[in-house]
This record gives structure tokens, C-alpha cells and sequence, in this order.
């Protein structure tokens, strides 16, 4: 998911587990509380924290996780993202219905495949 697909989630999007428009910085909902039932796989989500911690080393651990001309952009969006609350994004192709951007994914129900 890119990072402008996220941002515009969070600005216009409802959010799965509160069921309402998201407001990450004022959600107290935690989904990881959720028991799961079955295998479950699980996606990494990209803490952006760091940044309000660290200053500009924080923004310089954050962004090398982007391509080197993405950066400026992604310092951007990423900034407007934290101004939402919001404290992680997805890595790789976990969908917003398992991604809580303050606790990460969720986890994902995996069917059984074995034979008996």
C-alpha cells in the first residue's frame, strides 16, 4: 500500500475495529486484544514514531526504509500521518481491514490446507 493511499484512508476512511472515521490519536480501541481462533499469519507494520523522539536522526532511520528519492515525499505525508495519530504503517500487502495504525496487523486467518 503506498503511503498516499494511507493518508487518504485515514482522512476519509472508517476504521474496522472502532467502527467509526478514523482518529488514531484519540483511539483507545486495541485490537490486538482480539483472541485469535485458528493459524493466524501476521504482516510488520513500520513503527514512524521515532521521529518525534529522535529529531533528525529519527527521521534518518525512519526514511531509509524508503527509496532514496521517495524520501522527501515520504517525510512529508509521514508528517501529516503522525499529526493524524497515526504511529504505524503497513509493510508488505496487509489490507486495512487487519491494520490498526497504532497496534499494527491484526492477523490474518489462515485456512487449513492439510489432508487427513
Amino acid at each position: 500500500m503506498e503511503l498516499h493511499e494511507i493518508e487518504n484512508a485515514v482522512k476519509t476512511g472508517v476504521c474496522p475495529f472502532a467502527q467509526k472515521a478514523y482518529d488514531c490519536g484519540k483511539c483507545e480501541h486495541n485490537p490486538s486484544k482480539i483472541s485469535p481462533h485458528g493459524t493466524m499469519s501476521m504482516h510488520f507494520g513500520l513503527c514512524i514514531t521515532r521521529p518525534l523522539h529522535y529529531g533528525n536522526k529519527g527521521w534518518r532511520d525512519t526514511l531509509k526504509f524508503f527509496e532514496p528519492r521517495d524520501r522527501d515525499e515520504a517525510q512529508k505525508v509521514l508528517s501529516r500521518l503522525l499529526q493524524m495519530g497515526v504511529e504505524q504503517i503497513p509493510v508488505g500487502s496487509c489490507d486495512l481491514d487487519h491494520f490498526c495504525f497504532k497496534h499494527g496487523c491484526v492477523g490474518h486467518t489462515i485456512e487449513n490446507t492439510q489432508e487427513d
